[in-house]
């Protein structure tokens, strides 16, 4: 979050005292949303960061709101109705080489961008097909391009799949 900021030019904070609000957030309201008898259940949390000076859109910034929310989340319940694909007209670009696609803004869902696999607004795309050799392979943007961001889910795919698809090429 302190990347994005720094790339979007919002004002600076300490990330050890996010952590320490977030913390705090939870042990006041987690009991009250998350009792031991709802097992299964979680909460979403999304730490947010809007400028909030009278420069808005004009100038950068020198000043901040930074807002966590919590989303409750009730235990799924039912078989999985699957995968839904959403993406926008070809005509939204959210993520470009020299971009904000490594960054966590809002801004238009694009998963297919000038040849580009991008990341969409709020989701980390993979795609797992075999290559003509019949090897399975699991294709996501290169965090070197800055397309997408380095986060914690995108990290964690990529984890899992090294461990449990350890003879597969990537």
């Amino acid at each position: 979050m302190l990347a994005s900021a720094r790339r979007i030019c919002l004002p600076e904070f300490d990330p050890k005292e996010l952590l320490n609000l977030i913390r705090k957030l939870c042990e006041i309201d987690c009991p009250k949303w998350l009792p031991k008898s709802r097992h299964g259940e979680s909460l979403y949390i999304r730490p947010t960061l809007i400028g909030s000076d009278a420069s808005l859109g004009f100038y950068v910034p020198n000043e901040a709101l930074l807002v966590i929310l919590l989303s409750y989340w009730s235990a799924p319940t039912g078989p999985s109705k699957g995968l839904r694909l959403l993406c926008s007209g070809e005509d939204a670009v959210r993520s470009w080489p020299g971009g904000t696609g490594s960054t966590k803004v809002s801004g238009s869902m694009a998963i297919w961008a000038g040849g580009y696999i991008t990341e969409a607004d709020s989701a980390n795309v993979f795609v797992n097909w075999r290559t003509p050799q019949g090897k399975l392979q699991l294709v996501t943007a290169p965090l070197s391009d800055h397309l997408i961001l380095a986060g914690m889910t995108f990290q964690s795919v990529l984890d899992l799949a090294r461990e449990r698809l350890s003879d597969k090429t990537f």
